[in-house]
């Protein structure tokens, strides 16, 4: 009796899904044979459940499976504009140009400024907010710390392509460094390397050169003029006092958690999008109710549509960890 085209279909996936955990995590060396990779497999999946779930990260130590939530909020009224989830080992930012589109068009305004944390002060994120033609509010990320002079201690002249250091060294030689971020995006880079000889001597070398090293090296990115510009920026006091609004956002994020989105309650990203979205109908419903804002019936109309589209869902089943 032959199979229904359903059931057919059903057997085709598993079978997908079975052959990619099979081989995400074994390799074939030169000789034939099978070994465990070292390390996680890109795009690794961790759940045969919920195949749309991955390992994510919060910060260095703690770690999660599951899916990421992501939405934009109206500063002045503390209004969720939009939502979205990605999956869990999805940079914070990828969808940050839809979460702006999206919430222009909710909103029925052009968004001019947007703040956004440390995930944001990218320069994928400035060159986001450059072709979107807002003003993007976020620090720039700091150079890694480990107990030697930083970049930021390095004065760098785009104009005659040259570093100097600390110590009063110039350096011009460089060469072409391609770096590769997690949304795709190649940049091409410059790296300086200063002489052995001008390091070798240095009364600063203990400070700067790593005890493996024999000379230092700077990188400097294909945009390091709008890092600079960002960097400029962000000390100045108009920086902190525009930065201070994002505060709004952890709000409606704290109020988001109580309503219960750090865990999922359905399979699949689509599904967790719905809980979102029926959360953010919540907290924004209520925070209606509650202050009285005026002028926001798209609110209504638009989160309704949400809760009413989440009704229609199916019963709960598994609960996945959801990073906020």
């Amino acid at each position: 009796m032959p199979l229904k085209y359903t059931q057919a279909n059903q057997i085709l996936e598993a079978s997908d899904l079975l052959g990619k955990l099979l081989a995400q995590d074994v390799r074939r060396t030169p000789a034939g044979n099978a070994e465990i990779i070292d390390g996680v497999a890109k795009d690794r999946i961790v759940s045969v459940h919920d195949p749309e779930m991955r390992h994510g990260h919060k910060n260095a130590t703690q770690r999660f499976d599951g899916y990421k939530a992501s939405l934009s909020v109206e500063t002045e009224s503390q209004v969720i504009a939009d939502v979205d989830v990605l999956p869990g080992n999805a940079h914070d930012n990828t969808n940050a140009p839809t979460l702006v589109a999206e919430s222009a068009k909710n909103l029925d305004a052009p968004v001019e400024g947007v703040l956004g944390d440390g995930a944001y002060g990218s320069v994928e994120a400035r060159l986001d907010a450059q072709a979107g033609h807002y003003m993007l509010t976020a620090p720039v990320g700091q150079s890694p710390q480990h107990g030697r002079l930083t970049k930021d201690e390095f004065v760098i002249d785009l104009e005659n392509e040259t570093v100097t250091c600390p110590a009063g060294q110039i350096c011009s030689t460089g060469y072409e460094q391609r770096s590769k971020t997690k949304r795709g995006t190649t940049f091409k880079n410059k790296c300086f390397m200063f002489s052995v000889a001008q390091c070798g001597s240095c009364p600063l070398r203990s400070e700067c050169v790593r005890p493996d090293a024999s000379r230092r090296t700077i990188s400097v990115h294909e945009h390091e003029e709008l890092l600079q510009q960002a960097k400029a920026f962000q000390r100045t006091d108009e920086y902190r006092t525009i930065y201070r609004q994002r505060v709004a956002a952890e709000h409606r994020i704290a109020r988001l958690i109580r309503l219960g989105v750090r865990k999922a309650r359905y399979v699949g990203l689509s599904k967790v999008l719905f809980q979102l979205a029926t959360a953010a109908a919540v907290a924004n419903l209520t925070l209606f109710v509650g202050s009285h804002v005026t002028g926001a019936p798209f609110v209504l109309s638009l989160l309704l549509m949400s809760i009413i589209t989440a009704i229609g869902l199916t019963r709960m089943t598994y609960r996945r960890s959801v990073a906020a």
